[in-house]
């Protein structure tokens, strides 16, 4: 429900899911209820709402024996930090997060590789987040029961780091890549995602048109869900790609000044 969109009508039946749980003290279903209402939270920009139910998780966890489940809420924690810009907590948790981990937790141990990319990224050490992304799509893509999802976000933020060093043919094979995964599983929002990293890379390489035809494919999902984050980023970017392509009633006067 969740990747066609329908978020908060998914945030319902896992409150609720979440609920019956804990009325049957059932642990594990209810933080595994836990993780994705935080995600959804996270999807939604509530961040402080997310990291206080992780916080609430971890709590409950920690005279358990489920070191799965922990380290997947230290990962989910240490990526909501990271996205409130806390990065010294971030680098905390995922470190707990790294330790915590079961030798077989490979979801797990991808996902945490994943986080230390992006936090490379914070620093703009390119390399190094692209190295710790590599990794993490080489541990998804060997699990049996590999999650699609995990790795079209992982080529997302592989394209990105590619797209850095200035790799421009990698980083739009990732996320053409990413596109074919994303869609083949019903994931709407991160399939427009992908769509506006390659129209961004279209309007560096002064293909505005080209630009204009991706990002048109990706605004009306964002306005469909309501991610006011990533609306006003295309919406910036198509102002942008429409200027550059000489349509000033749109994307204002280049000489007007900023």
């Amino acid at each position: 429900m969740e990747r066609l969109g329908a978020r908060e009508e998914w945030m319902e039946f896992l409150v609720r899911g979440r609920a019956l749980a804990a009325a049957h003290q059932d642990l594990a279903a209810e933080v595994e209820c836990v993780l994705q209402v935080a995600f959804l939270h996270q999807l939604r920009g509530n961040l402080a709402e997310a990291s206080e139910l992780l916080e609430g998780a971890l709590a409950k966890l920690a005279t358990q024996e489920f070191p799965r489940l922990r380290s997947a809420v230290l990962n989910r924690a240490a990526f909501v930090a990271y996205l409130q810009g806390r990065y010294a907590d971030a680098s905390a948790l995922a470190s707990t997060a790294q330790h915590a981990a079961p030798r077989d937790a490979v979801v797990e141990i991808a996902q945490n590789e994943f986080i230390w990319g992006v936090l490379a990224q914070t620093h703009h050490e390119w390399l190094e987040s692209k190295v710790h992304f590599l990794e993490a799509l080489r541990l998804s893509e060997a699990h049996p029961f590999h999650n699609p999802r995990m790795i079209a976000w992982g080529l997302l933020n592989l394209g990105t780091a590619h797209r850095r060093l200035e790799e421009q043919a990698q980083a739009l094979d990732c996320y053409v890549r990413a596109v074919e995964l994303l869609e083949q599983i019903g994931d709407r929002v991160h399939a427009a995602v992908a769509r506006m990293n390659i129209g961004n890379l279209h309007l560096l390489a002064e293909r505005p048109q080209v630009a204009l035809e991706w990002y048109q494919t990706a605004e009306p999902v964002f306005r469909q869900v309501r991610d006011e984050v990533r609306l006003a980023l295309i919406y910036i970017n198509m102002g942008i790609a429409w200027r550059d392509a000489g349509d000033y009633a749109r994307g204002g006067d280049p000489a007007g000044g900023d």
